[in-house]
């Protein structure tokens, strides 16, 4: 949480934090500004001071909402600058030392943001050792990693709203499968047409933006039969529904201005499901229900991994436990954090890197699926997760966990 940061600059001795702003998506940038609509800017927050928001005179407004002191970008006389200087490497070194040393930032000092690698190198190797300043290696887990891994109750709550156009786009899709009519081996409309995969993507995402929310990367995924034994096929849109087969829909929608992510999935078959969907379906579910119980205070996030792979085997499964070359069976690690990133820490994979614990504050999916790609089906349900502050797990994602979505008949 943003209360932690003095704490952590303490514990990693890094003297100031400077993170910076280009129009390029950078949720650490977010996390400072309370996601308020800045495009330009840097906050340098210094050890034992409060931070101060440099800013675009024409972004003040924005700027003053954020609640910091602010400073104006024009009190640098960057202009004088660009007007004696013709490279533009060195217009950029120059504006970044110039900022540094009248805002006295001295130091250890680690830098954040989004940006072009060949420029940032060339800026950051000019910076440091010089004008007493060195730059901390902050790499993962950074000061921010460890702050936003727990989230504050207004996290939490961001992220609860962000699930409700997810509902709804999920209840549209549901309502436009029961309509249709099953003819054989095919589905129909009502006007007789034969519904695709589209369909259900553009149902979802024109429910989503009518809300004021949109995919992540511009897409969900909705796949069906063998693409839903590819975790992360985002399936076909011109394939054409069909009754019986598995349909993975995984929905991880953001605000449109910027904010706090969800992420859930959830696995229909339209018509009717076979005796051996139902099972694969009822051991991804219990997988799930065994998964959640697990999430404890203290639990390394890596034996969540475990568990759900000895479980998965015990029911005939192959999985990466056994086989990390696997693909088919349990395929890919439990589940993530969630915030201004759709993945983010903590995670639950099963290595020896992996240190994170079960903490109150964290928002986290669980994720469990079964994938058979050969067999021209995939199952995978997921749940988001706050640990409340007095430890208890509460499910943010409330949608049913029914499968089959019954259809009319001839």
């Amino acid at each position: 949480m943003k209360r932690d940061i003095m704490k952590i600059m303490e514990e990693k001795n890094i003297d100031a934090l400077v993170v910076s702003m280009d129009e390029i998506q950078n949720p650490i940038w977010e996390y400072v500004t309370n996601c308020e609509p800045l495009t330009h800017g840097h906050l340098v927050w210094k050890r034992g001071e409060e931070p101060v928001l440099i800013h675009a005179s024409m972004e003040r407004d924005q700027a003053a909402a954020v609640g910091y002191p602010t400073q104006p970008l024009s009190e640098f006389d960057l202009r004088e600058i660009t007007d004696s200087e013709s490279d533009p490497l060195q217009v950029a070194i120059k504006m970044r030392k110039r900022i540094l040393e009248r805002c006295g930032v001295a130091g250890k000092v680690a830098f954040y943001g989004t940006g072009d690698v060949s420029r940032t190198y060339h800026v950051m190797k000019a910076i440091d050792g010089r004008n007493g300043i060195t730059i901390a290696e902050d790499f993962s887990p950074s000061v921010f990693d460890l702050a936003r891994i727990t989230k504050d109750e207004d996290e939490a709550e961001a992220v609860r709203q962000s699930g409700v156009p997810v509902y709804a786009a999920l209840q549209n899709v549901v309502d436009f499968c029961k309509a249709l009519r099953r003819e054989g081996e095919t589905l129909k409309t009502a006007d007789g047409a034969v519904p695709t995969i589209g369909d259900l993507k553009t149902i979802i995402r024109t429910t989503l933006q009518d809300a004021g929310y949109q995919e992540d990367r511009g897409h969900s995924i909705v796949s069906q039969g063998r693409d839903a034994g590819v975790p992360h096929n985002i399936g076909n849109p011109a394939d054409p529904l069909l009754p019986g087969k598995t349909i993975i829909i995984d929905i991880f929608p953001a605000p449109m201005s910027g904010g706090y992510y969800f992420d859930v999935t959830r696995t229909f078959v339209i018509g009717d499901a076979d005796a051996e969907v139902r099972k694969l379906y009822d051991d991804v579910k219990d997988s799930l229900d065994l998964c959640i119980g697990m999430l404890k205070v203290g639990t390394p996030t890596r034996d969540l991994q475990v568990g759900v792979c000895k479980f998965f085997e015990g029911r005939g499964h192959p999985t990466v436990g056994s086989d990390p070359k696997a693909e088919s069976g349990y395929i890919h690690s439990l589940g993530h954090g969630v915030g201004l990133q759709v993945h983010e820490r903590p995670y639950f994979g099963d290595s020896a890197a992996n240190k994170d614990v079960v903490e109150p504050g964290h928002v986290v999916t669980i994720e469990p699926g079964l994938y058979y790609p050969e067999k021209s089906m995939g199952i995978r349900l997921e749940e988001i997760i706050y640990i409340r502050p007095d430890g208890t797990p509460e499910i943010l994602s409330t949608f049913p966990l029914d499968m089959v979505i019954p259809c009319q008949e001839g």
